[in-house]
């Protein structure tokens, strides 16, 4: 026999619904702090990815950086390897004076005291070596004779000029070679360029 106070006390449906409530509540409390543990070892995960890759695009930019470092530091090096050795007299070797050759302007060729070969519209370049202009013996085809390596240019209204070539340049050289190409010093057949536009005229040297 149960009293009605117990009775209604066990049978209490506020009484129940505090007690299912709170069964609820700690069990929602349970649920909350694994998703809460799960949620914040996914975040740490997350956050570990994310250093990770960080990291990495940090090295990756830093490599790029000293890529592009030593690429412009390649470049200076060869802009100024040429001009350290002129002024140390030391010779260039054959690609650094393929290379200035290649960048030196080219002019139509024309003068006043001689033909030039095969005319006046053919650009050649005029490269400065050593502070000296050089040419190609061709623009004198038509006044040079060859023997050897002994080439002689005969100018009008100028003595013979016979030149040995050597076939690599050096310092002070009149005549040499390169790549099947023969370039005199115009000085030494007593010429100077007169540069105007793309134009260049070969001019008597003055005494």
């Amino acid at each position: 026999m149960v009293f009605p106070v117990f009775r209604y006390l066990l049978f209490d449906p506020i009484a129940m619904d505090k007690s299912t409530s709170e069964k609820t509540i700690k069990a929602g409390g349970g649920m909350v702090e694994k998703r809460f543990k799960r949620n914040g070892l996914r975040f740490a995960r997350l956050r570990s990815v994310i250093g990770i890759g960080g990291q990495k695009f940090g090295l990756d930019l830093r490599g790029l950086f000293c890529g592009l470092t030593l690429l412009a530091l390649s470049r200076i090096i060869k802009l100024v390897e040429p001009l350290h050795n002129q002024a140390l007299h030391i010779p260039f070797t054959t690609s650094q004076l393929l290379a200035i050759l290649h960048k030196s302007p080219a002019f139509s060729v024309d003068s006043p005291h001689f033909e030039v070969y095969p005319n006046n519209e053919i650009p050649y370049p005029l490269p400065l070596l050593d502070g000296e202009y050089y040419i190609r013996a061709k623009v004198f085809y038509s006044y040079l004779s060859q023997e050897g390596s002994a080439y002689t240019f005969s100018l009008p209204d100028a003595r013979p000029e016979t030149l040995h070539c050597s076939y690599s340049y050096y310092n002070g050289a009149d005549l040499f070679s390169v790549n099947d190409q023969v370039y005199v010093r115009l000085r030494k057949l007593g010429l100077t360029p007169n540069m105007v536009g793309n134009k260049a005229v070969l001019e008597r040297t003055a005494n």
